[in-house]
């Protein structure tokens, strides 16, 4: 093993007097290679050697971790493979303990994503890591992969007080320490998850993890760390800050955390209190306000203090603009630390500045920052806030009638102090535009709204939005229009194609510098790389990327191209298929093309990312290509770059297409008269196979269609 890296101590100052208090703990990054290979887990058997039982988690691999000289360790995983439960099992994790205390940290898949491939951190030189597995009824693969450790690396602390170092040890719940950046971040708010830090923190480029309830240090002020119960790790979906462009005044960052991965609570469930923001800014008239955070230390300071919570209060100095000013004791570590006004007890501004030692007092961006309140505002990833709860009853409506008056229902109910107005929208776009359309309370907490009359074939995308009563807005699906619910207008539809790939149908691999991974029709084997377990219809076969034990698309990439197909005279084709993609970094996708030329030329028509288990797609063929006889479709996955795990399936593929009634359905000339030439042309269709003439309709032509387009002549015409 080598050391690979050391992040170093490095001052940021303005005029040479006002520097930057935070700065990056000094850490070895260490390159090991540990691999578990491919662990199989033969299926289990009661005593008898017949039923199959559901047994609990046994440790399958197992391996100490040390890094000498350490007085903590942080474990990275490379390709590391976790099955999931199901009926007949439990799903796979990981258990890392401390030798030293005995601290542990569990880790499934989710777990696992949600940290990012990394451990938490584990006091002492050693971890024990173990694989953690419940056979099922069929064989399992899981593997685990441990290719780099961060370690501590004993250092000298700066500082930069106003005078003698009076802070005190302390033990806010409210305040956690950023690592491995050595910052102090808050949490804010009722939402449970939200946290506020300086922007010169490196939110996503290096403070990565909160803690809280930190214990004492070492004796040479090396951190040491709480047990993973108090750990949890930065969504990168939710921060917001001003990074590498913070300045004086302007230095903030707004992010959220996962749940606790052991407790499963969020960070406040689990600490009991947060900060309130105040509303409007003190008079500067010496009073009293409080830094707490986890600041270096030096001699006469015990070295146990070291990136201990502290906390020191001192008068309001002066407040311009955004910058406000303090007599407060602070050093590196406690950059992002809430100063608090003790006189209302409200947070008041973020610590971001040493200068007591040359202007007379530190330096923090004011909390009424216009950036900081904007983000604030407009909450992301985790830090999105919890309160109404909107719901559709039943299935969303993926066919709408042309002629209106299809009804969709949705419940709306209150949560975190936030009720309902009442006032609820349905947002229909029919390719003009959202436009509302009001929904009515039928009481119980649910409200209903009618789709209009609509031309048919016509693409529809929808909404709903609802107001609380303290003026905030909430959308069903949460992103509203981004992620709207797809429907189209028709009176019916019917299947012209349908392939379930139990038969050889005409389709085409091709691969490009692929090494493994290539389309097959096979049954899939479900090696515990997150493959499919099963294909998606129960029929048995699907088209599936490396179908062995240990394969996964690699290198470069595989295509699955369709049989041409004639949608000359349908209303509305749409293409739908069930698909399974998992890919472990977020590199790559599993790409869908149209061609309308025998693929002579393809358009990108959808990209799909990892899917939770399989997903029904639905992508209609007018809006990116003409409606012909040579159309085709494509499905290409490929390992760009080739560094992760990609796997791919697809199933039920069909295409189906939309019956437009005309208002008079038996009228087939039409002339808005019934008469024999309307039969004539009935029977015509009939014969031609045109589908047309599927008036019952099931896709196929029998007499039961003559029998119904019968009845719609007896009932004549309006």
């Amino acid at each position: 093993m080598r050391i690979s890296s050391v992040v170093c101590v490095v001052a940021w100052c303005v005029m040479g007097l006002v520097c930057r208090s935070a700065m990056g703990i000094e850490q070895r990054e260490i390159e090991v290679s540990v691999s578990s290979g491919d662990v199989v887990v033969e299926p289990a058997t009661d005593a008898g050697g017949g039923g199959v039982v559901r047994p609990e988690h046994r440790a399958v691999w197992s391996r100490v971790i040390e890094i000498e000289e350490s007085e903590w360790v942080r474990l990275g995983f490379g390709e590391t493979v976790l099955s999931a439960g199901s009926e007949l099992s439990r799903a796979s994790y990981l258990r890392v303990t401390s030798v030293l205390d005995g601290h542990q940290q569990f880790l499934d898949r989710e777990g696992l994503a949600e940290w990012r491939d990394t451990t938490a951190y584990f006091n002492g030189a050693s971890v024990l890591v173990e694989l953690m597995v419940s056979p099922g009824a069929d064989t399992r693969v899981n593997k685990v992969e441990i290719d780099m450790v961060m370690a501590s690396m004993p250092r000298l602390a700066g500082r930069s007080l106003c005078a003698d170092d009076d802070r005190v040890v302390s033990s806010d719940p409210r305040a956690g320490r950023l690592m491995p950046i050595e910052c102090t971040a808050w949490l804010v708010g009722t939402q449970g998850r939200c946290m506020i830090t300086a922007g010169h923190c490196q939110l996503g480029n290096g403070g990565d993890v909160v803690q809280f309830n930190v214990p004492l240090s070492s004796v040479t002020g090396t951190a040491m760390h709480p047990g993973p119960e108090d750990q949890y790790p930065v969504d990168p979906a939710s921060i917001q800050d001003t990074g590498g462009a913070s300045s004086l005044g302007n230095d903030w960052g707004v992010f959220g955390v996962f749940d606790n991965a052991n407790t499963g609570l969020s960070a406040l469930a689990a600490q009991g209190a947060s900060y309130e923001l105040a509303t409007q800014a003190p008079a500067v008239d010496g009073r009293s306000i409080r830094i707490t955070g986890y600041g270096l230390t030096s001699a006469p300071v015990s070295a146990t203090w070291n990136l201990v919570q502290k906390t020191d209060a001192g008068p309001l100095v002066d407040w311009v603009s955004t910058i406000v000013t303090y007599a407060a004791d602070s050093t590196g570590g406690n950059s992002g630390g809430a100063v608090l006004d003790e006189v209302t007890g409200k947070v008041i501004a973020i610590h971001t500045n040493a200068g007591c030692d040359g202007i007379g007092g530190n330096q923090g961006c004011s909390v009424f920052n216009t950036g900081l309140q904007s983000a604030l505002a407009n909450p992301q990833g985790i830090c999105r806030p919890l309160g109404l709860e909107l719901a559709i009853k039943g299935q969303p409506i993926g066919l709408v009638a042309p002629g209106g008056g299809d009804v969709v229902s949705v419940s709306v109910g209150g949560g975190e102090g936030i009720e309902p107005t009442g006032a609820v929208r349905m947002m229909l776009d029919v390719g003009a535009g959202f436009e509302p359309i009001a929904m009515s309370d039928v009481g119980g907490g649910v409200y209903e709204g009618k789709f209009p009359v609509i031309e048919c074939a016509a693409l529809i995308r929808y909404f709903f939005e609802a107001d609380g009563d303290d003026g905030s807005l909430w959308t069903l699906p949460n992103d509203g229009a981004v992620e709207a619910f797809d429907a189209v207008a028709g009176d019916d539809d019917f299947v012209s194609v349908f392939d379930s790939y139990q038969e050889e149908s005409g389709w085409v691999v091709s691969d490009a510098g692929i090494t493994t991974g290539s389309w097959v029709r096979e049954v899939p084997g479900d090696f515990g790389r997150n493959d499919p377990t099963a294909d998606f219809d129960g029929s048995g076969v699907c088209f599936v990327t490396g179908n062995s034990l240990g394969e996964d698309v690699d290198s470069g990439s595989t295509a699955l191209r369709s049989p041409a197909y004639d949608l000359v005279g349908i209303d509305g084709p749409m293409v739908e298929f069930a698909s399974w993609f998992f890919n472990d970094d977020g590199d790559d996708v599993l790409r869908v093309d149209f061609s309308d030329d025998d693929g002579a030329s393809w358009v990108v028509v959808a990209s799909i990312g990892t899917t939770t288990g399989w997903h029904e797609e639905m992508i209609p063929v007018a809006p990116y290509v003409k409606i012909t006889d040579q159309f085709r479709v494509r499905f290409v996955v490929a390992d760009s770059p080739n560094n992760s795990v990609t796997e791919a399936a697809v199933d039920a593929f069909a295409i189906t297409g939309l019956i437009c009634n005309p208002a008079c359905a038996a009228d087939l000339e039409p002339d808005g008269v019934l008469n024999l030439q309307d039969v004539f042309a009935f029977l015509s269709l009939f014969n031609a196979g045109d589908p047309l003439a599927d008036f019952v309709p099931d896709g196929m032509l029998n007499l039961q269609d003559l029998f119904e387009y019968l009845e719609f002549y007896t009932a004549g015409c309006p």
